[in-house]
């Protein structure tokens, strides 16, 4: 994928003069990312080769003499294709021990469908909730992975979390993750100012606005598109009656008005304005139906 960004990027700049950035481009397969990670999960606890219906020979696994009882069901998955292999599969019987091991792994492998299938639609995008998936799977595998009773897959868990960083890092490079989840008019930044403190939610602002700032000039230069003014209803007008706070008044009354910055009219609008999407309507329709006249940025 690499490659073909680097390429594509040239081409651009060969056919338009435009600068394309491959290396803020890409955006991973998660499904992968996750699967990757659940397999550094399950190849570090079982040592059982990856379970081919149609390959292999029968046989029991173990580990320094100890039957690998998630390799133990993946053997009784096997197509039996004569009575002597039948009789073989019987054989490898799991104890009420290892069924116990084999629940309560299979319970670990749940976080990992659960991360999957909350970005898995085919009615609009899902992309930002790709973060909050790999951050979810990433904390219920590290709290497991400090739990007595999850001991004995510890080491397979850590390997599997080391490998949901690893890929979560290169997130980092694409402002697409963090933009994609402000542009759900469901919740914008509510998802930052919840969980990743009031540092990095205030550096996640800073680095949209100033994506903002950028897409405004280029479509505006020193003018601006023309925006409805707000209406005022009567009843802030009765609760500015009642407050004391002058300061706090006059803030309420337009935050967003500085003529040095232009762009952070329509920023702000959307930003403090309360939005939320109709049921049966995606993203991308909401946009659709509001970007023209409301949010042309």
């Amino acid at each position: 994928m690499d490659t073909m960004l680097v390429e594509f990027a040239q081409w651009i700049k060969n056919h338009t003069g435009k600068t394309w950035i491959e290396k803020k481009r890409p955006i991973r397969c998660l499904a992968h990312v996750i699967h990757l990670a659940t397999r550094a999960l399950i190849s570090t606890y079982s040592k059982a080769a990856f379970y081919n219906p149609e390959q292999g020979e029968l046989g029991i696994p173990s580990e320094n003499g100890c039957r690998d009882e998630i390799g133990l069901v993946a053997e009784k998955k096997k197509k039996a294709d004569s009575i002597v292999k039948r009789k073989k599969i019987d054989e490898l019987k799991l104890t009420e021990e290892e069924w116990g091991w084999v629940k309560l792994f299979t319970s670990l492998l749940a976080h990992a469908d659960n991360a999957q299938q909350s970005f898995s639609s085919d009615k609009g995008p899902t992309l930002q909730h790709a973060l909050p998936a790999l951050e979810a799977l990433h904390k219920a595998w590290s709290k497991h992975a400090e739990a007595a009773r999850y001991e004995p897959f510890q080491e397979g868990l850590t390997a599997a979390t080391d490998k949901i960083v690893d890929y979560y890092e290169r997130t980092a490079d694409s402002d697409a993750y963090t933009l994609i989840i402000l542009l759900d008019p469901s919740q914008k930044d509510v998802y930052f100012k919840k969980y990743w403190g009031k540092e990095l939610h205030a550096q996640v602002l800073k680095n949209v606005e100033q994506l903002f700032k950028e897409k405004y000039t280029q479509m505006y230069d020193d003018g601006g598109p023309f925006l409805p003014e707000k209406k005022k209803g009567k009843l802030p007008q009765l609760l500015c009656e009642l407050s004391s706070d002058e300061d706090e008044i006059a803030e309420e009354e337009d935050h967003d008005v500085d003529p040095q910055s232009p762009w952070l009219k329509e920023f702000n609008l959307y930003l403090h304005s309360a939005t939320s999407i109709a049921d049966g309507l995606s993203i991308v329709q909401w946009w659709g139906l509001n970007a023209l006249e409301q949010y042309p940025v």
